[in-house]
């Protein structure tokens, strides 16, 4: 129970500029989770305006592979020295083994959905993104209910 709630005590934050390709309009968001696949997302446009909201991630490569191996060995073993048989060894032995591993990583793919904490403004923004589960590194696109469009890329 310990270990449960310590590691959803731990919280990643990603961060994330956002690029309007017509305006050069530049936007930085952070997108803080405890289980590396959902959390809060908050966005801070040039006005001022902050949005926040809720984003859910998808992971996609986890990977378990298991191994097993099975087998006898028979060796004989004959050590002459001075014409004497020193060591004379027979082995006659079976041997079994089991592995795992478990390949942890990979690419996650990120929704959110962000509205303003202004109650006059009716600013909403949608954000489509890929990332790095492990390093943090990504892309995407967002666009805004106004019609601004921009380009998201991971730090």
């Amino acid at each position: 129970m310990f270990i449960s709630a310590l590691l959803m005590s731990c919280e990643v934050t990603k961060k994330a500029t956002l690029i309007n390709m017509e305006s050069g309009e530049r936007i930085t968001a952070t997108f803080s989770d405890n289980n590396g696949t959902g959390g809060k997302c908050q966005a801070i446009m040039p006005n001022g305006d902050t949005l926040v909201g809720t984003y859910t991630g998808i992971r996609g490569t986890d990977v378990i592979s298991y191994g097993h191996s099975a087998g006898k060995i028979n060796a004989n073993t004959d050590y002459t020295s001075n014409n004497q048989n020193v060591l004379s060894s027979k082995t006659d032995a079976n041997y079994s083994e089991t592995g795992a591993t478990r390949t942890v990583g990979g690419q996650g793919k990120a929704y959110a959905l962000l509205y303003s904490k202004d109650p006059s403004s009716k600013l909403v923004m949608e954000i489509v993104a890929i990332y790095n589960v492990l390093g943090g590194g990504g892309f995407g696109d967002a666009k805004t209910n106004d019609g601004r469009k921009y380009k998201v890329i991971f730090e």
